[in-house]
């Protein structure tokens, strides 16, 4: 397999005063991507015994020798912005939008099936939208810190390991979308003695809501091997996955 991949990432910070700021920026991938894959062995199902059959993989995998070649050829421009207002030292307020790419390209089985085909072992990227806000804050001359954040993240196209029965092995696919939201919460209290001299310690609290949602989830390489490349993605069946669960942290430092 070849790989070249470049990236570029600009980025501008504009004070606006003194309480205020905004920043912008953005990285430009460009992933070229090629691949040459095949069965080195295949246990034949002819036992060379004339009248005797024999068990063997020629129908269900690829030939010994066969070369299946892939490639993968994409650019991408992820923006991202943030505001922030300090209304004084102590505290700092933003909110944020994101948007995040992760690189496509082939699965490397371990063992290819009579099926498989170039654009079959392609998965497409993985790209995250979304965004946040949040405060962060130092109270009380510095002995409680409080910060807050919540946020929401669509993900299309998700990268996935999928089992293939056939030819025991994984390969990666693509699911078609999930979204995922929460708050986390992060509390850290100095605590001081009376004592002399005094001891000096802390108490460190986080809590995080999560809410994901999966859906549409299915396999679709091999309707990729079909499908023109400028056609829509098929219509997959629909499925929900939720996880509200509360998880509270809490540590002791002194």
């Amino acid at each position: 397999m070849e790989s070249d991949t470049y990236s570029l990432f600009a980025q501008a910070i504009w004070n606006i005063n003194e309480a205020w700021e905004f920043t912008a920026g953005a990285r430009y991938t460009d992933d070229d991507k090629e691949a040459e894959q095949g069965n080195v062995y295949v246990k034949s199902n002819d036992l060379g015994i004339p009248g005797l059959p024999g068990f063997g993989f020629d129908d269900i995998l690829s030939p010994a020798g066969a070369v299946i070649k892939s490639d993968f050829d994409d650019t991408e421009v992820s923006p991202e912005a943030t505001l922030t207002w300090r209304p004084d030292e102590n505290i700092t307020v933003w909110a944020a939008y994101k948007n995040g790419y992760k690189s496509g390209g082939f699965s490397t089985n371990t063992v290819l099936s009579a099926a498989a085909t170039g654009p079959g072992l392609t998965f497409e990227p993985e790209t995250a939208e979304g965004g946040e806000i949040g405060v962060k804050s130092t109270l009380m001359d510095g002995m409680l810190r409080l910060n807050a954040t919540a946020y929401y993240y669509k993900f299309d196209d998700i990268q996935i390991s999928v089992f293939d029965s056939a030819t025991t092995s994984f390969s990666v696919d693509n699911a078609a979308s999930a979204t995922t939201t929460g708050v986390e919460t992060l509390r850290i209290s100095s605590l001081r003695s009376t004592a002399s001299p005094p001891a000096v310690g802390t108490v460190q609290s986080s809590r995080g809501l999560l809410n994901l949602r999966i859906s549409r989830m299915c396999s679709i390489s091999a309707m990729k091997a079909t499908r023109p490349k400028a056609a829509p993605m098929p219509t997959c069946e629909r499925k929900t996955v939720r996880n509200t669960e509360p998880k509270p942290r809490c540590s002791n430092h002194r």
